[in-house]
């Protein structure tokens, strides 16, 4: 009614520009917008009560949402800027990432400035054989960029060039053949166009640390969708070699290889009959191990990046070392590079290790994370003669009470295992449920919470067995 009345109104406004007219006018067009905005939100209100009820008791990102403890924020209020000024600026905050980030992932070696022998060239490394190294430089072919495009995951936030999964996945079947001659032709010259390696680092924050410091931030490197198609083909041809070359004690992103046999094999020698010499277990933490990867050890080349925070994109900057998280292949070139490292160890004769039923042990790798068993950042004493070493002896921290490795909190004695890893991960799971009960009742799927937010979790706490031991145990019942 409102609508049919304001045109007459307008026609007598132009025609006597009366205080009484304008009045009416303004009047009749507030209360327009007022109903128009109610309808509009009596429609979002609609639709949201119909996801509600189609998707609510689903394990989905909805449900995840509800029932996860706090929702990660992207917004960065403020941050140290220097060591005596605070910024709530956002161009301020944004120029302090670029520049935390310009000198983190710039270079800090030479590879050919060493006054002695590089001790890592004399070492024996293991070697494909030719046929196979030929296969992994050989030209891609169409198949492998489908099947690079069909395996990766949606719902991924786009790269700077802001196309998405979804894009190349609706249109693969013309996408494909163009792909597979640009990565070809980038191969021919040994050099990929430079807008494709371009990269937006977005930041989270990890947990417990503080906010006002840059380095408490994650750095997630979003790359353009091509890239990682043509960083998937080259990482499903390295998958399938690099157990030949990475040793079975680093378990790291490598198929077929579990974190569980480092825990496991940790356990095992901590809670074996020790000898009478000094025994050691110790852990060390690699501090910004991915962003420390030199891209010449690699014979790569520094692509850009930029980062974002709080709406703010900074200019580009060039990278000169560190492998991107998000890039399917940066976690094998990680493995690799850390290589050279365990194999020196290994091959270090001063470096005794420990010796459990005949079996030497003396590194364990998983990413970052690395365990050392010395003869001789934490270190838990085996037994009493290395509890009575003197605590100024090793520039390591005595871990009395156990340290975290990969999810668990690892314990000098067995008899505390249960109690320091299963117990608090009992009373999660009921205050979980406590949580849950303020959500709507799920009759049809009550267990679906569950699934969705707290299942990840569990893994890390449960030992996790291969096929072979579970039907073992079926045969022995």
């Amino acid at each position: 009614m409102l609508t049919l009345t304001q045109p007459s109104l307008t026609h007598s406004h132009t025609h006597s520009h009366t205080d009484t007219h304008t009045c009416t006018l303004d009047l009749s067009k507030y209360y327009v917008k007022k109903h128009y905005v109610q309808l509009c939100a009596h429609v979002r209100l609609c639709v949201h009560k119909c996801r509600f009820f189609e998707q609510g008791d689903k394990a989905g990102k909805l449900l995840a949402y509800q029932a996860r403890t706090e929702a990660a924020s992207r917004l960065i209020p403020r941050i140290r800027s220097a060591p005596d000024n605070i910024t709530s600026n956002p161009i301020a905050i944004n120029n302090a990432f670029v520049d935390y980030y310009a000198k983190l992932y710039s270079s800090e070696t030479s590879l050919c400035d060493w006054d002695d022998p590089n001790p890592l060239d004399m070492l024996a490394y293991p070697q494909l054989d030719p046929t196979t190294a030929t296969k992994l430089g050989a030209p891609i072919t169409i198949s492998e960029v489908k099947d690079a495009i069909s395996s990766l995951q949606s719902n991924k936030s786009p790269g700077p060039d802001g196309f998405t999964m979804e894009f190349y996945k609706t249109y693969s079947e013309a996408i494909a053949p163009t792909l597979v001659r640009v990565f070809n032709d980038a191969r021919a010259k040994g050099l990929l166009p430079p807008t494709m390696s371009e990269a937006s680092i977005t930041l989270l924050l990890k947990k417990d640390k503080d906010p006002l410091l840059c380095s408490s931030y994650r750095p997630i490197s979003l790359l353009n969708v091509d890239f990682k198609i043509l960083a998937k083909v080259l990482a499903s041809r390295l998958q399938r070699v690099i157990s030949a070359l990475i040793n079975p004690d680093q378990t790291g992103f490598i198929l077929g290889r579990h974190s569980s046999s480092n825990t496991r094999r940790l356990l095992n020698v901590l809670y074996s009959s020790p000898t009478d010499s000094p025994e050691l277990v110790l852990s060390l933490d690699a501090e910004k191990a991915f962003d420390r990867v030199e891209w010449k050890y690699l014979f790569f080349t520094s692509p850009l990046a930029s980062v974002s925070t709080n709406g703010v994109r900074s200019r580009q900057f060039s990278l000169h070392r560190g492998t991107r998280q998000g890039c399917p292949l940066s976690p094998l070139l990680f493995a690799l590079a850390v290589e050279p490292l365990a194999i020196w160890l290994r091959s270090e004769n001063g470096f005794e290790g420990i010796t459990r039923h005949g079996q030497l042990h003396k590194i364990s790798f998983y990413a970052d994370d690395v365990h050392v068993q010395p003869y001789l950042h934490d270190y838990i004493p085996i037994n009493s003669a290395a509890d009575l070493l003197p605590q100024g002896l090793l520039p390591f921290r005595k871990a009395s009470d156990g340290f975290k490795y990969l999810g668990i909190l690892v314990t000098r004695s067995f008899s505390e295992l249960f109690a320091k890893n299963y117990i608090p991960l009992i009373e999660r799971c009921k205050s979980d449920l406590a949580r849950w009960s303020s959500l709507p009742p799920l009759f049809d799927r009550p267990c679906q919470p569950n699934k969705n937010v707290n299942t990840p979790s569990v893994p890390l706490s449960f030992p996790t067995y291969t096929s072979l031991y579970q039907e073992i145990i079926l045969f022995k019942t």
